[in-house]
């Protein structure tokens, strides 16, 4: 399939960012549609007297119906998960707008908690489950502490899959929301991450919701910067609450199927919780540019990205909620160590990845969603994140720029390893999307297996462009620019992510 998103519009926005060229008109191009719907109707079965490649190994039984294997786990049997609640803790000296001090405060729905965290606590009603009956069709009850959880899950046992086969846990969302299970197959390619070492797909064992199958991927996340903490990416999990929700239109979800309804409710919940980690990405690097000496704008413009996210955060929460018919926002987003990396060096490649890289794909998924989007309300959305992200993709290339012209050689080297990890990047050959994956689309989510094309071609077609522009010697200066630097950044010698 083609994109309808022209690519050449971003790179050149980006280019006269950094006063190479001037921005080209917008236009479009024609997508091909529909494809065949391959395995999306044959159930999640995996067929009697087939063979699983990739049976439990070296089982260790957690209780509750689940027993973990290297890599994964499964479930056994449906079991009613033990409760904890009401606790008898009381919260004192909670911070302005907390919820509740004890979990008899929170009543709204069974098996309600009061959730706190921090020093001087701020605290959440939040809700759970102890049997699958208790939750939305399409989800599950998980047990856990203090209480279960619902999360989505087409099978709820082993025995509802093929003979041989497991009822499956796993990151269906490619690390950006919570365990989901699925039935094993004889079509799957990998049984755990470590089956995907060396893979050209990817290095992440997913679920393929469309093939009905679990091969190597990517991580699914785009929308939204990043949040990137020594290396991995960190988001809040998603919990219960009101208070992240504003959208002055909201999506029409009269007349949209059950399912496919808790399919879009858990796709936004991502996208929000991506929208909602990048004000902690914006937050933190507004911070590292004031250490860094950075001149007024690129603070100004950090700031209002913040703002933006936010915003984005709020109203992808109200999209969400709408699809699940209950309240969705973020829970207790962990920090820690958010501030190790401080050097000019390690500020500047974790901009790289976080905004020339981040920001870009982000700005082109959600601008491909757009095109795409039948609901008024989603599209006007995504224009508008997509217009923002582009703003911050430039912010990002712009301090690139700033901090080459007060680095050094060990600086310059370091962002020319950057650049070469992401030209050996594979590239994703573009294939026509299932009936499954249309519906998505026709909704403003982006399926994985457009994210990779788009990730793909956006590096290959915008950011390797711009950074090439970046690093070449006649466009660093060979001073430091004293009115705009404060301080020396310490060397990098860590090597980039591949």
């Amino acid at each position: 399939m083609k994109l309808r998103t022209r690519l050449d519009v971003f790179g050149a926005a980006l280019l006269s960012a950094l006063g190479v060229c001037p921005v080209t008109a917008c236009g479009g191009s024609v997508i091909e549609p529909g494809g065949a719907a391959g395995n999306a109707g044959s159930g999640n079965l995996g067929g009697g007297g087939s063979i699983n490649h990739f049976p439990c190994k070296n089982p260790v039984v957690l209780g509750n119906g689940v027993v973990s294997c290297d890599g994964f786990t499964h479930r056994t049997e449906i079991a009613t998960c033990a409760s904890r609640l009401p606790r008898p803790d009381v919260f004192a000296n909670l911070e302005p707008g907390s919820q509740c001090a004890s979990d008899a405060d929170c009543t709204a729905m069974p098996h309600g908690w009061c959730a706190t965290g921090g020093q001087v606590p701020w605290t959440y009603c939040d809700y759970g489950c102890v049997q699958d009956s208790e939750c939305a069709p399409g989800l599950l009850c998980e047990c856990g502490d203090p209480v279960g959880r619902c999360v989505p899950g087409t099978c709820n046992a082993d025995a509802n899959c093929g003979s041989g086969f497991l009822c499956k846990g796993s990151d269906q969302s490619g690390g950006c929301l919570q365990t989901a299970y699925s039935c094993q197959s004889s079509a799957d390619l990998c049984g755990n991450d470590a089956d995907c070492v060396g893979s050209a797909m990817g290095p992440f064992c997913l679920f393929e919701p469309t093939t009905l199958r679990y091969a190597c991927g990517l991580l699914g996340c785009q929308i939204g910067r990043p949040f990137l903490v020594l290396g991995d990416e960190r988001r809040a999990p998603a919990v219960w609450r009101s208070d992240w929700q504003e959208l002055e239109r909201g999506p029409h979800v009269a007349g949209v199927p059950s399912a496919l309804r808790a399919r879009l409710g858990h796709e936004w919940t991502r996208v929000a919780l991506m929208e909602h980690a990048s004000i902690a990405a914006f937050a933190r690097f507004t911070l590292q540019l004031m250490s860094l000496g950075a001149p007024p704008e690129l603070i100004e413009r950090a700031t209002s990205a913040m703002a933006d996210e936010t915003k984005h955060a709020k109203a992808c929460f109200a999209v969400a909620s709408a699809y699940t018919g209950e309240p969705v926002g973020p829970g207790l987003l962990s920090v820690a160590r958010s501030l190790d990396e401080t050097s000019l060096c390690e500020v500047v490649l974790t901009a790289i990845r976080e905004g020339c890289v981040g920001e870009t794909v982000a700005a082109i998924e959600a601008r491909e969603a757009c095109e795409h989007a039948s609901d008024p309300a989603l599209r006007a959305l995504l224009l508008t994140i997509s217009q923002d992200e582009t703003r911050h993709a430039e912010l990002a290339f712009g301090f690139v720029r700033w901090a080459l012209a007060q680095g050094d050689a060990t600086l310059r080297a370091a962002v020319q390893r950057e650049l070469a990890a992401l030209e050996r990047e594979p590239t994703r050959a573009p294939r026509a999307l299932d009936v499954a994956e249309c519906e998505l689309l026709q909704n403003g989510v982006v399926p994985p297996k457009l994210r990779q094309v788009i990730r793909a071609r956006a590096i290959s077609e915008v950011i390797l462009p711009c950074m090439r522009v970046l690093v070449a010697p006649d466009r660093v200066a060979s001073r430091r620019d004293a009115e705009g630097f404060a301080g020396p950044g310490a060397p990098c010698d860590h090597q980039p992510q591949s």
